[in-house]
């Protein structure tokens, strides 16, 4: 529904921007207040790809919530998102041109996702957690089809601080090697410095997993 939503030029722009936000943090295994921080503009991975190519939407965090030390907290942290998801739609490449469009520049806005004013435009300041949630609830009630999520109780249970365990939840339920679960998820083993300043090469064969699980759901071969 999120990534259907980016892709829906009958809804409203802001809306549309806002989903593809909600979606670059599930699909980038992000925490809102991770991804709020993020001071990057993100890009597609490859450019000019063609159809059938994998995507990635890819940028770098140099803050994350979950560091203590502060010469780690310095060091950028690649993140990176496939562009198409599960519904097999390139999602991506759009919210970031939509992105363009109104203006967005991480680097500048010193954030991934403003606040919208009520009479339309844009805030100065970043969006709170408990006013994405509640923003995150109105797009899958727009959105609802009638399966799960759409009704009031299931949206009951839906809120911004599940988007990071999302995809990780899926990988562990489809058998992926715990190992990659910790690089997706940018989480180090106890002792292990390493791990914390993981590069892309690393997280190339966690993302190829993550391809097959999500080709797997997109099919209905897996439901998570």
């Amino acid at each position: 529904a999120l990534e259907m939503a980016v892709l829906d030029d009958s809804i409203d722009v802001a809306d549309r921007i806002f989903a593809g936000f909600v979606a670059w943090c599930v699909h980038s295994r992000q925490r809102v207040g991770d991804a709020l921080r993020v001071h990057t503009e993100p890009v597609c991975d490859p450019l000019g790809a063609a159809d059938g190519d994998v995507v990635f939407i890819e940028t770098v965090a140099e803050t994350t919530k979950g560091s203590n030390v502060k010469r780690r907290r310095r060091r950028p942290l690649p993140i990176v998102a496939h562009a198409q998801g599960v519904s097999g739609l390139p999602w991506g490449p759009v919210w970031l041109r939509l992105r363009k469009d109104q203006g967005f520049d991480a680097a500048a806005d010193r954030t991934m996702m403003k606040a919208p004013h009520v009479g339309g435009g844009w805030a100065m300041r970043r969006i709170t957690t408990d006013e994405a949630g509640d923003w995150l609830r109105l797009i899958l009630r727009m959105s609802g089809d009638g399966e799960g999520q759409s009704s009031e109780e299931g949206l009951s249970r839906v809120g911004s601080h599940s988007l990071k365990a999302t995809l990780l939840s899926w990988s562990a339920k489809a058998g992926m090697p715990r190992a990659s679960r910790r690089i997706l998820g940018g989480h180090a083993k106890a002792g292990d410095k390493a791990v914390a300043e993981y590069s892309r090469d690393e997280l190339s064969e966690p993302l190829r997993l993550l391809s097959l699980v999500l080709g797997w759901v997109m099919s209905k071969e897996f439901d998570p």
